[in-house]
């Protein structure tokens, strides 16, 4: 062996070495936050959430009260979700609900494109899928094996969320009780 190389091997071994334990010390891309929450309200909102995919970013919502813009986020158990199936126990959603810019006259400020634009944080919801999830709900607002929780900009939980939660998500029983289903695989595919 050349003596540069016999002076570099050591080097390039504590190197690897360091590259190894950096990684296995960083913060993974996927939550380890498992869902076991059965019942409403009981979900908790994940610290690492802004490093997963985003399921959708920026939807628009004029005509909700207030008017709104939303953030969307999913875990990595989600996104492996394939279109045409149903999400994996263990999905977890979490959407930051935004108020919108308005003027001195209360009217929504537009961008050049049009959109609304994104003003301070209103609220956060959680939405996981665990077995056997919800099962204490009314049947009349069962969608299946999802529970979900809120939480106001401060952090505290918003009133119970059953009935708004699961009044909204009823109607999305063909897409697995979850909106903009087909969006995020036609976006997910591009």
């Amino acid at each position: 062996m050349k003596p540069m190389l016999k002076k570099l091997m050591p080097v390039a071994i504590i190197l690897m070495i360091s590259i190894a334990i950096a990684f296995a010390n960083s913060p993974s891309p996927t939550s380890t936050q498992t869902v076991t929450a059965k019942a409403d309200g009981e979900l908790t909102i994940p610290k690492d959430y802004h490093s997963w995919p985003k399921y959708l970013s920026g939807i628009q919502r004029p005509d909700a009260n207030p008017k709104q813009i939303r953030e969307i986020y999913v875990n990595q158990v989600g996104y492996n979700t394939t279109q045409g199936n149903p999400f994996a126990e263990g999905t977890l959603f979490v959407m930051e609900n935004y108020g919108v810019e308005l003027d001195a006259s209360g009217n929504p400020v537009l961008d050049a494109s049009g959109q609304l634009q994104k003003d301070k944080l209103l609220k956060t919801f959680v939405m996981g899928k665990v077995k056997d999830g919800g099962k204490s709900v009314d049947p009349a607002l069962a969608t299946g094996d999802w529970v979900y929780s809120a939480y106001l900009a401060s952090g505290e939980k918003a009133p119970d969320p059953t009935t708004g939660c699961r009044g909204c998500h009823l109607s999305q029983k063909e897409k697995d009780w979850v909106y903009r289903y087909d969006e995020f695989f036609q976006k997910k595919g591009k």
